[in-house]
């Protein structure tokens, strides 16, 4: 599947050199303190925030966590593209700086999680250096095990088999970090375990804590477990019905817990304003504030400007980063309020213009001001409950067919047909339930509308690439405007290329 099977670790050192001016929080954790930073409990701590952070850092301009992992997920998808070299497939010789920012800021990020874990660890005889509680060391543990499951799972996802480092990386190649390539389902072997540990030791929500905000939690760990055990009973591991099982255990979890909820209104999801609902088991956390900001999202607003130099869009005119393919469009109905929110058919100044783009994306927009282009305090979208519902309806589906598969369908479509009070759209006419379809017809519905509720949050791919129709319904897909410039896929576009900077010099590697 991959021409490009070769990878050289020694480019982990270059990303660590590259952003050697990465201020993480103002600590000393830096590859030349590491020895001596860690003295206590809250050294600890503080560095288990800048592990937090690395997810926030901007890796030559690329948010790993934010524009990184949402734009690979979902650009050059059924259900959305963009002009550049990902949203028209051409990324096979691996020279692409998106791929090469995410692969390396990820191993960024697991170094330094990696760190964390061995100096809790550490011991002389049998005391640990640092002395605290157990269930504080587990609580720490858990939070930076999260974090690099989150890591290890964006890798898996975008690239396949990658090497699984499990120790800190400073910039001196040795013995121990100079490895070769595991298999994917080695790596999905290792970031579940990540999972099950975060899982058995991370603390419920409680929403009303606002020192959780922006931290693993217990259901953010269900969440991610059934996530990736539905991404193992699809392709390429194809471990069907006992991955789906799992899958419907954790969902179940999350469910039964009581503590997240479906919010009234779809469309006030993506607003800054309200973030961190109970909507959502986890987000990566940016800010408004200089040095906090992100970019997802950074061309939408509702009245087209943005704080100091204003915007070269008109109100309410879509990002410019992102067109839905005619596909999705297609599998909106007209009076779907998520359809009426999320996509607008007008181009340049609120013109019409179809010799460009019939439409765009409005999902991501902003009430608020913003610092400037590429500087929003809008959160990066990774688990909401809506899609816990919907994986639980495709597993069950899976495993028994759709009878008790259509509560948790249904309850995500009734909540987008109430309508929005805040953005003035009225209630859907189409009926909100679904009924008498086959297991197959149950399939392709419930695929559909997990496109409809989640697109462009960066589960796109994810849902194509393990429905084993990734070659087919991207070939389909109708980008509308620049058709002749998309590259045709085939097998070798399913998982992105290693890097071409980190390929050869490795013979670990075969």
């Amino acid at each position: 599947m991959k021409k490009l099977n070769k990878i050289l670790i020694f480019a982990i050192a270059v990303a660590f050199l590259l952003n050697a001016c990465v201020d993480l929080d103002e600590t000393s954790f830096s590859a030349e303190t590491t020895d001596t930073y860690f003295d206590n409990e809250d050294d600890i701590r503080i560095a288990l925030v800048a592990v937090y952070n690395t997810m926030t850092k901007r890796y030559g301009g690329l948010d790993v966590f934010n524009t990184g992992r949402i734009t690979m997920g979902t650009l050059g998808t059924h259900s959305g593209w963009y002009t550049d070299d990902i949203g028209r497939h051409n990324y096979l010789g691996g020279t692409l700086g998106t791929l090469e920012r995410n692969y390396l800021g990820s191993y960024f990020g697991i170094s330094k999680a990696n760190l964390v874990l061995q100096k809790l660890d550490e011991k002389s005889g049998e005391e640990y250096l640092i002395p605290m509680t157990d269930e504080a060391r587990n609580g720490y543990k858990a939070e930076a095990r999260f974090i690099r499951g989150l890591y290890y799972f964006n890798l898996a996802q975008f690239f396949g088999s990658v090497p699984i480092v499990t120790t800190y990386f400073d910039g001196n190649l040795t013995a121990e970090t100079v490895v070769g390539l595991s298999s994917i389902e080695e790596v999905y072997n290792y970031l579940v375990e990540d999972f099950k540990f975060a899982e058995e030791h991370l603390t419920d929500r409680n929403f009303g804590d606002l020192s959780q905000q922006g931290r693993a939690t217990k259901g953010a760990a269900q969440g991610m477990l059934a996530r990736v055990y539905m991404s193992m009973a699809g392709y390429p591991l194809n471990k069907g019905n006992d991955y789906y099982e799992l899958a419907k255990v954790q969902a179940l979890k999350v469910v039964d817990s009581g503590i997240y909820a479906l919010q009234d209104d779809y469309t006030s999801l993506f607003y800054v304003s309200n973030e961190n609902s109970n909507e959502w088991l986890f987000q990566v956390q940016f800010g408004p504030e200089e040095g906090l900001t992100g970019s997802w999202g950074f061309l939408q607003t509702v009245d087209g400007r943005f704080k100091g130099s204003g915007l070269r869009r008109g109100k309410n005119d879509g990002v410019g980063r992102l067109f839905p393919t005619e596909e999705l469009v297609g599998a909106y109905d007209e009076s779907d309020p998520r359809f009426i929110y999320n996509i607008i058919t007008t181009d340049i100044k609120g013109k019409p213009n179809k010799k460009t783009h019939k439409f765009k994306t409005t999902k991501f927009r902003h009430l608020e001001d913003f610092l400037g282009r590429n500087k929003t305090g809008m959160n990066a979208p990774i688990l909401r409950y809506a899609d816990i519902l919907l994986m639980l309806a495709e597993a069950e589906n899976e495993l028994n067919g759709p009878a008790d598969a259509y509560q948790y369908i249904n309850d995500v479509r009734a909540r987008a047909r109430r309508g929005s009070v805040l953005n003035e759209i009225p209630v859907s006419t189409e009926p909100a339930d679904i009924s008498g379809l086959t297991q197959e017809e149950f399939r392709e519905s419930v695929f559909w509308e997990r496109t409809r509720e989640l697109c462009w949050e960066g589960v796109d791919r994810i849902d194509l690439v393990r429905s084993g129709n990734f070659v087919n319904l991207i070939n389909d897909a109708t980008y509308v405007g620049k058709e002749s410039s998309v590259t045709e896929v085939t097998e070798e576009h399913i998982f992105f290329p290693l890097p071409l900077l980190v390929i050869l010099n490795n013979d670990k590697i075969n």
